[in-house]
This record gives C-alpha cells, structure tokens and sequence, in this order.
C-alpha cells in the first residue's frame, strides 16, 4: 500500500520514525526528501506522490496545523475516493483541539507516546484495518 506522510518540517524527527516502521512493515512511503531533487517543482511532485497513495498519515502538531502545505494535503485526502476511510491522523505534540482542522477533530486519532515502537504498532494497524475494509 502506498502511504503518504504529510507532516510539518518541525516533525521531521516524527516523520522518519514513522516512516522507518512503516516500510519495515512493508508499507511504500513517499519521502520527499529522497524523492525530489534539486530544481524540481516541489508542488508538481506532491500532487504525483497524492494520485499515486491509498492512504495518508498526517502528524498533528501545532506547527503542522498552522501550514498551509500540510491543510492542502488533508484538503485532497478528503476529496479523494482513494483516501475515504484511509486518513489517518496522529498527534505528535500537545495541540489545542480548536486548532485542529475540524473534520479530524470528529474522528478517532492516534495519540503518539513516549514508546515509539508502539506508535508505529498502532499506526500499522489502522492502515490494515482501513485497508481490510477497502
């Protein structure tokens, strides 16, 4: 399954522990780090990197619900057939729930911990149920 990771730079730290557990458990995560390079259009390749993904994992945070990269990416989850089921969300750090945009705050999300093999556990498991339920 194709999984894109959307997420603030701020989480970066987040991102790639999810990430690492993911594609251990056999998941294709798009990193645009490794997968955009220098002088490409950075939007262009997003959007590629969204038609071609089944599900969405996007970190909460504060800076994350602040970026206007990070709500255009859940925007497009929302509106895709593709993703109906497939978002999932996950709080990384403490943020007021009136931030949060509010069609997540009426769902069930992911809190990370401390343990961060258990996250990732948790994470894997919900995209197996979404994906069982396709």
């Amino acid at each position: 399954m194709n999984v894109f990771l959307s997420y603030s730079h701020t989480d970066k730290e987040w991102a790639d522990i999810i990430r690492s557990g993911l594609v251990e458990a056999g998941y294709q995560i798009w990193n645009p780090v490794d997968d955009i390079g220098a002088g490409v259009n950075w939007h262009l390749e997003t959007g590629k990197a969204l038609e071609r993904s089944e599900a969405m994992i996007v970190l909460l945070s504060p800076d994350s619900v602040d970026s206007p990269s990070v709500r255009s990416e859940i925007e497009y989850a929302l509106s895709g057939s593709q993703f109906r089921g497939r978002l999932i969300a996950v709080l990384v750090r403490p943020t007021p729930m009136e931030e949060i945009p509010w069609i997540l705050q009426r769902q069930q999300f992911i809190r990370a911990t401390k343990d961060v093999d258990e996250t990732v556990r948790q994470i894997a498991s919900a995209l197996k149920k979404a994906q069982a339920a396709a």
